[in-house]
């Protein structure tokens, strides 16, 4: 509480309270992991063609151009967020695996990811070459433990692609609405079950069983 004098008449007159001014929060600092981070999160909401780097500097709190001291292109933003994914693809993999069974590890690990990030897996199937290149130490293995098993470097790379296709093929048709289909239908066992997740469970480990079993060195 403070008291104004009035220097006239030299007595004391109306009290002022006077508040406190509360600092303000220190702006978190922009970095390329913050920025990758929020583009995941921005990604797997809008899905890829929905992203945008204005919308993302909204997200951090900044105009767009601030991303750019540190991520110099929209395409360094999704490389970011190419290698964070695939980041958790490889948390934990065996590498001491078989081959053909570290590929169907791989391969559900490839359906699990996209479950976590709708949005962001999609960038897999659009950007293969960044995607192999950020998972590079996995493939790696993968591809080692194939030759380990009898296959040439040639069949070794091929039985990877033929598998990481199938897996992010399967993953991105993934039906979103039912059909409906009369009980006549000659169509009916196939319309009646297309959302149903423990039909597509069973129709994903169905396919990549007949995959692996037809791939041989």
């Amino acid at each position: 509480m403070v008291y104004v004098v009035n220097s006239a008449r030299h007595r004391f007159v109306k009290p002022v309270e006077v508040f406190p001014v509360s600092p303000r929060p220190p702006r978190v600092p922009l970095t390329p992991e913050r920025i990758v981070h929020a583009a995941v999160a921005l990604i797997d909401r809008t899905g890829v063609d929905g992203f945008t780097m204005r919308l993302l500097g909204a997200e951090l709190g900044v105009e767009a151009m601030a991303i750019y001291k540190h991520l110099p292109s929209k395409q360094a933003v999704l490389d970011g967020v190419i290698h964070a994914v695939l980041a958790e693809l490889d948390d934990g993999l065996p590498r001491a695996t078989g081959g053909t069974a570290a590929l169907g590890e791989l391969a559900r690990r490839h359906r699990a990811l996209e479950r976590r990030h709708p949005g962001a897996y999609a960038l897999l199937a659009g950007m293969p070459a960044s995607a192999y290149t950020a998972a590079r130490p996995l493939v790696e293995s993968v591809l080692a433990s194939l030759e380990r098993d009898g296959f040439s470097p040639v069949g070794a790379a091929r039985a990877l692609r033929v598998v990481v296709r199938f897996a992010i093929g399967f993953t991105l048709t993934r039906p979103l609405a039912p059909a409906d289909a009369g009980r006549d239908d000659p169509l009916s066992p196939i319309l009646a079950h297309l959302t149903d997740p423990a039909e597509e469970d069973a129709l994903f480990e169905d396919g990549l069983a007949a995959l692996l079993a037809g791939l041989r060195p």
